[in-house]
């Protein structure tokens, strides 16, 4: 009999132990994933804060181009573009708007043109490139 309750005792105490390590190892789980929410919780108000401040960063800094600079811009790319640099093409920018002026050989170079003007600045194009009719098909 002394044994079986010596048995009943040394079971109940090693139990015992067990659960109380588990809390522990429970508490101490519960208490780092807190401490990760809060720093996630941190990172994310500040990368939020930074973008915002470089949006308006650059929102501020960045000027609105003049007349002069959009079509500085715009023949420049003309001249470095390897199908529109040998065709003579022209703009001119007024109040932000571009006139596009010249001959192309196709309706690519056309829509290129317009393309470069849009990326330079310009509000709105105007596009006068003329470019042959496309030949018909007997």
């Amino acid at each position: 009999m002394k044994k079986i309750l010596l048995m009943i005792g040394g079971i109940t105490l090693l139990s015992t132990l067990y659960l109380s390590a588990g809390a522990q190892v429970v508490d101490k789980a519960k208490e780092a994933g807190e401490k990760t929410a809060d720093t996630t919780k941190k990172v994310a108000v500040k990368s939020a804060d930074t973008t915002k401040n470089v949006a308006q960063k650059t929102k501020n800094t960045v000027a609105p181009k003049t007349d002069e600079e959009v079509q500085k811009c715009i023949t420049d790319a003309f001249s470095a573009n390897a199908k529109l640099k040998d065709l003579g093409l022209s703009a001119n920018v007024a109040n932000g708007e571009a006139t596009l002026t010249g001959d192309g050989k196709s309706s690519g170079n056309k829509n290129a043109a317009a393309s470069v003007a849009k990326k330079c600045g310009a509000k709105k194009v105007t596009n006068n490139i003329a470019v042959p009719a496309p030949a018909k098909k007997p």
